[in-house]
């Protein structure tokens, strides 16, 4: 079909990184995987574009595999905690 840029935003600290690519599955698949690995403190939201301007797709809270196991085991402990209770080792 033609060019698409693919541009992933920090939601905390607004910092970027874009790519250009010719196939938009190609373009989705670096914003999930190898492109998050730059935003790996915190989420990030992730374009894809033609060069004339238009939205292909977006997403948003787009985070790498570490940083949502962090999050998940992060909130059991919370979780875990208001029982007075600990994990288990």
């Amino acid at each position: 079909m033609g060019r698409f840029i693919a541009k992933l935003t920090g939601e905390s600290d607004g910092y970027s990184a874009a790519r250009e690519f010719s196939d938009l599955a190609d373009a989705r698949a670096w914003l999930r995987d190898e492109g998050l690995r730059e935003f790996d403190d915190q989420t990030a939201r992730g374009e894809i574009f033609l060069p004339d301007g238009e939205t292909v797709w977006f997403a948003t809270r787009l985070r790498t595999v570490k940083r949502t196991k962090w999050d998940l085991k992060s909130a059991a402990i919370r979780f875990l905690a208001r029982f007075n209770l600990r994990p288990r080792k």
